[in-house]
């Protein structure tokens, strides 16, 4: 379909919102402010093994209240610091860390997409550690990510992860948070992702019969067209000339007439078809047979397209997509991608050259039945 390469408006870097260089002064005071009211999605709460070290230091407080013992005070402000530094150090952590969703222009459903969450440390001097990033989709559960032990100053690092679509329409894969519980694992600190990406997601593939009834393109005094070409079918014999391919010869009629004689074969004569997706509401009324009949027009397209058959493609009321190359089949994808039942029921559109106009309705037992020129051609 389109081009593999990824799209060059990839969506925008998302960073945790904490101090900035460009503006020295004022960031200084909103990161002390954050201090005491963190920005919205961002957590520091203890872990398992932090909850237990607090307990541990409730008992010491009490001891050394009880005791007086210095030593059990020193034991008491050790805890506190391994809290204080684990605290600032899983702060910096985030500092000048972005972050961003990328992968191919669409996708489609059922197949297997190889995404991307691209990941840059912009400190100029401190690596970031240890970061998990988790992601969700609708639908479907997706893995959590996470980043080498180090990532280090002025790197960036793309984390690929496979996404299945289950319906064709857009498609949103957020990063929702992201969680640290460097260095020492006792608090766990956690950023809001806020970084989402929206896919096109282009009907899948289904099997289906079509049955190609060839139809013979004639003159206006009703002749039948035939050129010369590479076709199978003898159109006629002539004189051997230099530059005649060997493979030609026609040795059997030369030899009964004593000179060279050459194959002339008829162009095949190809089919050309029309393909109109009519997204009428009266017809589709079971939304099952809408989602077959997507697929089917999406897979029959793309086989017409392939064999050199297909002129052009409309859904519903829209415009009539002429195809000659590869994103002119990616544009009807995009269309098949969007389209909803529709009333009142939008007008057939003109297809120049008189083509053989396929379209599609629903049939027996939730079957899809393919119509040439109002014909019954084929089924899904």
């Amino acid at each position: 379909m389109r081009s593999p390469d990824f799209d060059q408006d990839l969506t925008p870097w998302t960073d945790p919102g904490f101090f900035r260089r460009e503006e020295p002064v004022r960031s200084v005071f909103r990161l002390i402010w954050q201090q005491f009211r963190p920005p919205r999605g961002h957590r520091l709460v203890p872990t398992f093994s932090g909850f237990v070290l607090l307990t541990m230091g409730i008992a010491l407080v009490v001891a050394a209240y009880t005791t007086a013992n210095n030593i059990i005070f020193l034991c008491l402000a050790l805890m506190a610091a391994t809290f204080t530094v684990g605290a600032a150090l899983a702060f910096w952590n985030f500092q000048g860390l972005r972050w961003r969703i990328s992968g191919p222009p669409a996708l489609r459903v059922g197949e297997a997409a190889s995404l991307f969450l691209e990941v840059a440390n912009d400190k100029r001097m401190i690596p970031t550690h240890a970061v998990l990033a988790h992601l969700k989709m609708p639908g479907a559960d997706l893995p959590t990510l996470s980043l080498p032990s180090r990532l280090g100053p002025g790197e960036t690092m793309s984390l690929p992860f496979v996404c299945t679509p289950l319906k064709r329409g857009l498609l949103e894969v957020e990063l929702r948070e992201l969680t640290t519980e460097f260095p020492f694992g006792f608090l766990r600190k956690t950023v809001a992702g806020n970084s989402r990406r929206e896919f096109i997601v282009w009907p899948g593939r289904l099997p289906y019969q079509f049955n190609r009834a060839r139809r013979a393109l004639s003159l206006s005094g009703g002749q039948r067209t035939r050129r010369r070409g590479a076709g199978a079918e003898l159109l006629q014999l002539r004189a051997y000339r230099a530059g005649d391919s060997p493979r030609m010869l026609h040795w059997k009629a030369s030899a009964r007439v004593g000179t060279l004689l050459v194959r002339e074969n008829a162009e095949d004569t190809r089919e050309r078809y029309a393909l109109w997706f009519d997204p009428a509401a009266a017809t589709w009324t079971r939304p099952a047979d809408f989602e077959q009949a997507c697929r089917f027009a999406a897979t029959l397209a793309e086989d017409l397209f392939r064999a050199g058959n297909l002129t052009g493609a409309a859904v519903g009321g829209g415009p009539v997509r002429p195809f000659r190359r590869v994103s002119d089949l990616a544009l009807f994808f995009d269309d098949l991608a969007r389209v909803m039942p529709a009333t009142p029921p939008p007008p057939a559109p003109f297809f120049a050259g008189s083509p053989t106009l396929l379209r599609f309705g629903p049939g027996p037992g939730g079957s899809i039945t393919l119509y040439a020129d109002e014909q019954p051609a084929g089924s899904a």
